[in-house]
């Protein structure tokens, strides 16, 4: 007698095809994280800024004592008094 194989249903395929397809979107997701950071170390993005840089920035914003009323009490600055405003003013 010959065997006869067994078809699968379409039923029986589906959880199957759901968790593979959940497997490879999380594992793509993971590496895609990688390859961002990876390419941000090498520089693919742009430069990045020294660690020098970044551990002390140069602003030439003045810095502003605002009471709890939000009334500005005094500014200090070191170089220029610069203050930030928006675009209507």
């Amino acid at each position: 007698m010959t065997e006869q194989k067994k078809q699968t249903s379409f039923k029986e395929m589906l959880p199957k095809y759901y968790i593979r397809s959940f497997w490879i979107l999380f594992s793509s997701g993971i590496l895609s994280v990688f390859i961002l950071f990876l390419g941000s170390g090498f520089g693919w993005f742009g430069p990045m800024p020294d660690l020098q840089q970044l551990e002390n920035p140069k602003t030439n914003l003045a810095t502003q004592i605002i009471s709890s009323d939000g009334a500005v009490l005094g500014k200090f600055y070191y170089d220029e008094n610069r203050t930030p405003i928006s675009y209507k003013e």
